[in-house]
């Protein structure tokens, strides 16, 4: 079967459902049947999965990786691809315990220091797995506000005819492959498998036959957040319609696991969420630009965000206010509204080009389901993805918003523009030479619906410098170690392309202790 009908099939079947997951206890144990056995377990074939296997690998150690899709490369493989790389580790510190301080979140002292002295390493380290690959900086700091944002750089991947999270992606894949360390694909973890308070295996299901696998050493769980348990996402995420452009394989498996192991959870309310729109046919959500004529509105027609200063990665955090006199989410969906001529420019399109074809920066939409933006718009109009009207009163009507309010918060903006200040969010006019606030202008109007569109779940067991995963108790559970954005160490405030570099780094260090550890038989 091709690849796209088999992912098709898949996502209509039960075996991306969030598994039953927990752990077999020691009264069980005496009746155990090894099917397999390895030195370490990698629960999750994504980056933080694949930066272990290689490194436990390396140490030579027998490993074993376990995927529940038929192919890896989770968010990973679908995600802008970039690593942030600080100039100097102490200064960088200082901004990223600011990212803590500000949002009032906890922060673990140890996992920052560490972050900021291993981070440097990695670019050389991926390059080394990896012939024909180059590098190049595409961005500073998000928080400029934050001390020592000058210290931020973020940096990319590119070659062999890739970039992005597929270049990224390729480089790991290759250094696993390398190694010959194997890899069952269709391959969902159900259970860890546990002797006195310590790890010893897990129960999987390979291709729907249950197989118990030894594991001496240790068992690493990097198998991603809980962007596709609708129960979790009920429980921890405020807000409604939560939409997902990551891989559909996330379904909080990790969560349970560690749970059911005694792990502390942490993070459990932070995410890396913009605002997309639902495309109709498709699994997934796509980004949606803002175009220097365009606004963001609410239920009622009015503002309620500084467009162009939000992250992207924070958006969620903009639109999941409750209004508990009128019972509903107003912002959930909000509206694109936007001009003909951002229109006719297309830049609606959060997008980058692949050679004639017009994607997704990233996403599953881009990546596997290959959707694309129409040149002109045609499509998104025939398919509602886009609405036009002739008039704001007539957009107003349709859209369920106020039409006084509507034309008022538009004038409003077009005034604010003509002055050259946003009198209510501060959006600035310009960044550097470029227009990134023009005025709506023309009676024909155009609208859109936006959503939350989880990148990914930031929450999970808390893990230490070392990668073992805490318990309730503040000790680590023998034998069982985290990484990636499972249990991640960042919070509300998000500084892109810092998830991979702790996939990267934190992945690694999983992998190394792991293959430290004695045999527990």
């Amino acid at each position: 079967m091709k690849r796209r009908n088999f992912i098709s099939s898949l996502l209509g079947s039960a075996a991306l459902a969030p598994a039953a997951c927990g752990a077999v206890q020691k009264k069980e144990i005496k009746n155990v049947k090894w099917d397999i056995e390895c030195d370490v377990a990698v629960v999750g074939f994504g980056g933080a999965g694949a930066a272990a296997a290689i490194e436990a690998a390396d140490n030579n150690v027998d490993v074993l990786v376990l995927e529940k899709m038929p192919f890896g490369g989770g968010n990973t493989a679908i995600s802008g691809g970039g690593i942030t790389v600080p100039k100097n580790a102490q200064e960088a510190k200082i901004f990223f315990d600011g990212t803590f301080d500000f949002a009032s979140n906890e922060k673990c002292p140890k996992l920052v220091e560490v972050f900021c002295n291993e981070i440097k390493g990695q670019i050389p380290w991926l390059l080394s797995l990896c012939s024909n690959i180059e590098t190049y900086m595409y961005r500073k700091a998000r928080y400029t506000m934050l001390p020592h944002s000058g210290t931020i750089e973020k940096f990319g991947f590119k070659g062999e005819g890739r970039r992005s999270g597929p270049c990224l992606w390729h480089i790991l894949a290759t250094g696993v492959e390398k190694r010959k360390v194997p890899v069952l694909y269709e391959t969902p973890v159900q259970q860890l498998i546990m002797d006195r308070g310590a790890v010893i295996g897990l129960i999987a299901k390979e291709r729907g036959i249950q197989k118990t696998i030894k594991a001496k050493k240790a068992v690493i769980l990097a198998c991603g957040g809980f962007e596709n348990n609708p129960t979790m996402l009920a429980n921890y995420t405020q807000g409604k319609d939560i939409l997902n452009l990551g891989t559909p394989a996330n379904t909080g498996d990790g969560l349970d696991m560690a749970i059911q192991a005694g792990a502390k959870m942490w993070r459990m309310s932070a995410y890396s969420c913009p605002i997309g729109a639902k495309i109709p046919g498709k699994y997934a959500a796509t980004t949606v630009g803002i175009p220097s004529s365009s606004i963001w509105v609410d239920q009622n027609g009015c503002r309620f965000a500084d467009e162009k200063g939000t992250d992207l990665h924070a958006a969620l955090y903009e639109v999941n206010v409750y209004n508990s006199a009128k019972l509903c989410y107003p912002r959930i969906p909000a509206f694109l509204i936007f001009d003909k001529k951002a229109f006719d420019k297309g830049s609606y399109g959060f997008r980058v080009a692949e050679g004639s074809k017009k994607i997704p920066y990233f996403g599953w939409i881009g990546w596997e389901e290959k959707f694309t933006w129409s040149s002109d718009g045609s499509v998104e109009l025939k398919n509602k993805v886009i609405r036009k009207y002739p008039s704001v009163e007539a957009a107003a009507k349709a859209e369920g918003m106020n039409p006084l309010l509507l034309k008022e918060t538009i004038k409003r903006w077009n005034q604010d523009v003509k002055n050259g200040y946003d009198s209510l969010f501060d959006r600035k006019m310009k960044r550097g030479e470029n227009i990134i606030s023009e005025p709506i202008e023309g009676d024909e109007i155009y609208v859109m619906s936006l959503y939350p569109a989880l990148l990914n779940t930031q929450g999970g067991p808390v893990h230490n410098e070392k990668s073992q995963v805490i318990s309730v108790e503040g000790k680590a559970i023998p034998h069982l170690y985290a990484a990636g954005e499972l249990g991640s160490m960042w919070g509300t405030i998000y500084e892109g392309g810092t998830n991979l570099g702790e996939c990267i780094v934190f992945g690694r260090i999983a992998g190394r202790n792991a293959a430290k550890e004695r045999d527990w038989d």
